[in-house]
């Protein structure tokens, strides 16, 4: 993640959504490193789980258009790459990547229902009743990784609404998922 963050920022060319793109890897990079210095690992394992499936499919994709590998010429490649890029992308993005955040952050422990003496409202200590999801030991780790969860889905849901609109442009104004691409995203 922080490669490609870098390479976002020093190499890579400037495109629209430049500024989200390179807040998304200070996001993730600050989530992950978080959670392993906490001892909450899993959140770290699993935000780069839901963000490796989707980003395997984007990158193809990408590649796939650059190379203008679309219509009957490029055997379709582009748009079946697409169509796969946004079933992944609607699927661990925005479906399983909040579930993560609702189970990790509101079902496990809720903030409210930890006492300061580290003890739980639920008649248990915190660490007795949830041993492998003690996240909230600290007093910052639990709330920063929260907050940056959900600044991410945010983001996700930004990058969604523009893959539904390259869809749709391409789709019922008929116009090239190319050009469609340049214009919506690398303006």
């Amino acid at each position: 993640q922080s490669t490609w963050g870098f390479h976002h920022r020093f190499v890579d060319e400037r495109n629209k959504d430049y500024y989200v793109l390179f807040g998304h890897h200070l996001a993730t990079i600050a989530v992950v490193c978080i959670s392993y210095w906490f001892k909450y690992v899993r959140y770290g394992l699993l935000v780069f789980y839901f963000h490796d499936v989707s980003d395997v499919v984007l990158d193809l994709a990408k590649v796939a258009n650059y190379l203008k590998l679309e219509g009957k010429a490029g055997l379709f490649i582009t748009e079946i790459l697409y169509g796969v890029l946004v079933s992944s992308w609607v699927k661990y993005r925005l479906y399983e990547f909040p579930r993560l955040i609702w189970y990790g952050i509101i079902k496990i422990i809720p903030v409210d229902s930890i006492l300061p003496d580290g003890s739980s409202s639920f008649g248990a200590s915190t660490y007795e009743k949830f041993p492998n999801h003690y996240f909230w030991d600290c007093q910052i780790g639990g709330p920063v990784c929260s907050v940056l969860l959900i600044i991410l889905f945010c983001m996700h849901i930004f990058w969604g609404y523009l893959l539904l609109r390259i869809g749709y442009r391409t789709l019922f104004k008929k116009e090239g998922i190319h050009e469609v691409e340049q214009e919506e995203y690398a303006g």
